[in-house]
């Protein structure tokens, strides 16, 4: 030590990744909510939609970790993907969409532009209506984290999608369709 500050190596702080603690962790299921909104309406409001939209669920504790973003702890799985299921869910005309945390995610790591979505891709003929094709069209505009199989679903007409996408007002576009038909493509 040195005018009273500490040596560089002095400042260093380690800290114990105990089996214990990891297990306590473990037992409860994190999930995190990300408010898309300008401006946040109050957290007393936030809460009690939510609670209840998910007072049929169980036990679900929120709590706010910062601004527009939330934490949200159930004791099941079975409730967690309930939650995760019923993406995206609205406060006030806002969206909120729910995502898992894993274990070793910090929360200053989360982006809150991002949210979950169903997305429908119209104006495709039978043929071009496939999983594979679903998947392209979607890795287009965010993240696919599930395609709805025409198999069981039945040919609806169009391709249907989970997204986590940007949903800044910068990233959303209309994309152009080569298909030489009076209808475009929309997604």
């Amino acid at each position: 030590m040195e005018d009273g500050y500490p040596y560089e190596d002095e400042m260093v702080i380690h800290f114990d990744d105990s089996l214990d603690l990891e297990e306590r962790i473990e037992s409860k299921i994190v999930l995190v909510g990300l408010l898309i909104a300008h401006v946040e309406p109050p957290q007393t409001i936030v809460k009690e939609i939510l609670r209840a939209a998910w007072s049929r669920m169980g036990v679900i504790k929120v709590n706010k970790a910062k601004e527009n973003v939330y934490s949200i702890t159930v004791a099941e799985e079975e409730v967690a993907s309930r939650i995760l299921d019923g993406n995206p869910w609205f406060i006030k005309g806002y969206t909120f969409t729910v995502k898992l945390r894993p274990l070793y995610h910090s929360l200053d790591d989360i982006q809150n532009n991002t949210a979950i979505y169903w997305v429908q891709a119209h104006g495709l003929t039978r043929n071009l209506c496939t999983p594979k094709n679903a998947r392209q069209l979607g890795s287009r505009i965010g993240a696919v984290m599930e395609v709805e199989d025409t198999d069981d679903a039945g040919f609806r007409g169009f391709l249907r999608m989970l997204i986590d996408m940007n949903i800044s007002p910068r990233f959303l576009h209309a994309m152009p369709s080569r298909r030489k038909t009076p209808h475009p493509l929309e997604v």
